[in-house]
């Protein structure tokens, strides 16, 4: 199901193509909205990039001021004093950021009509900006190893929505926001590695991916793949989880979006078309024994460390999915 804010910007951002180029900055055409700023699907002048403009009085014009372009989405502000017009505009600077960029736009709207004030729509937005920019500043694209990473938590994300439905589940992905855990929720959390092949060893990266110190538990959850021309590419699972989310709550599609972002997913990435087919899902849970370093059993001058563990020194440890869903949930959610 796809988003009808989505279409209906489209028709506009199609429709202005049409017209003929003026002496202003962008061709723009009012957006229907109940938001108490007036909001603007666009063409920039220059270059015909889709645009969409949210406009108010100058003297509501937040503080701090937005500007980032990334590498295929731009975000900027207007302060034109003598029109007594303020703006903020998102733009899109390249083509393989559609999704991304319809999500946003979707996204950016929402947040100006859940104000009732046109002060308290500007500095809604000038926020939601703020974190749109976090998010794309980290991207950085994905080595293999975050590829298959990815790949895992997406899976395992998938496996959580089954639980709480989607748009709890992306609020739990943490990763992408620099959490120390991949998925958080209620005390709990998992920290979630893939390997391909045979997979008898994972990664841990850092002294505290480990450490359940705060948490009421941790779950370390190992998917495990093999290379498959006839299985499911990293590119197919976000289509997959797309489609998932539109079909049940399409306002949570923004979200996990931006976290797309975060974590490195660039739709035209050719490392994205590696198909591969899940072997196997184990859980296991972290308590005191458990094969691990953590910061208090290093020295004071080791800033950090990476190791590897051994999976079949992990099996005493072994839990089963619904006793690793329960370190996410409430018992009489599940």
């Amino acid at each position: 199901m796809s988003n009808p804010r989505n279409e209906e910007l489209r028709i506009l951002w199609t429709t202005l193509g049409r017209l003929p180029q003026g002496d202003h900055d962008y061709r723009a055409q009012r957006v229907r909205s109940t938001a108490p700023v007036s909001i603007l699907a666009a063409l920039r002048a220059d270059d015909d990039a889709w645009s969409l403009v949210f406009e108010g009085p100058i003297g509501l014009a937040p503080r701090a001021r937005t500007s980032f372009t990334g590498e295929g989405i731009g975000l900027s502000e207007d302060r034109a004093a003598g029109e007594g017009v303020f703006r903020l505009i998102a733009s899109l600077e390249g083509a393989a950021f559609v999704g991304p960029f319809e999500a946003l736009c979707a996204d950016l709207i929402d947040v100006a009509e859940g104000e009732v004030t046109a002060t308290g729509s500007l500095s809604a937005l000038a926020r939601r900006m703020a974190t749109w920019m976090a998010s794309l500043r980290r991207r950085g694209g994905l080595t293999d190893e975050a590829m298959r990473g990815l790949f895992g938590e997406l899976c395992c994300l998938t496996g959580v929505a089954e639980e709480l439905e989607w748009r709890t589940a992306i609020t739990t992905w943490t990763g992408p926001d620099d959490g120390i855990h991949d998925i958080t929720s209620s005390g709990g959390a998992w920290e979630v590695k893939a390997s391909a092949g045979a997979g008898s060893s994972v990664w841990i990266n850092g002294l505290d991916q480990l450490d359940d110190a705060g948490l009421s538990a941790l779950v370390l959850v190992h998917v495990t793949m093999t290379i498959d021309p006839a299985g499911r590419s990293l590119r197919d699972l976000v289509q997959f989880v797309r489609s998932a989310i539109s079909a049940q709550d399409p306002t949570a599609l923004a979200e996990f979006e931006r976290k797309l972002l975060a974590a490195g997913f660039l739709e035209s990435d050719v490392i994205a078309e590696t198909a591969f087919r899940v072997a196997s899902t184990s859980y296991y849970r972290v308590v005191d024994g458990f094969p691990r370093i953590l910061r208090s059993d290093v020295s004071i001058g080791v800033a950090e460390a990476r190791y590897q563990l051994r999976v079949g020194a992990l099996q005493p440890y072994r839990v089963e999915a619904a006793q690793a869903l329960a370190v996410l949930a409430p018992l009489e959610m599940l």
